[in-house]
């Protein structure tokens, strides 16, 4: 059966709820709590003498610092916002 990448295989609820939202900003503030520039590398296989690296590393440190800015349910409504869009 194929699904939306949107949905659930099971449900047409959508699948980037608010709990995956959580789950998701939680999980990159926890990585980036507990690991340096060096495993940040090591997972995405990026060569750390390299500058694009250290450049994906500071976008990385960005990206959690502004997850961090809005809280879940505001993340939601905007992802909800844009699936709506879509289906316009």
């Amino acid at each position: 059966m194929q699904t939306s990448a949107m949905t659930s295989s099971t449900t047409s609820e959508p699948i980037l709820n608010e709990a995956f939202i959580k789950a998701f900003v939680e999980a990159i503030g926890g990585f980036a709590w507990n690991n340096d520039f060096y495993e940040f590398c090591n997972v995405l296989q990026f060569n750390s003498e390299h500058s694009y690296a250290l450049e994906k590393w500071q976008q990385f440190q960005a990206l959690n610092k502004a997850l961090g800015q809005f809280d879940v349910q505001s993340l939601h409504k905007l992802v909800e916002a844009r699936r709506q869009q879509i289906k316009q």
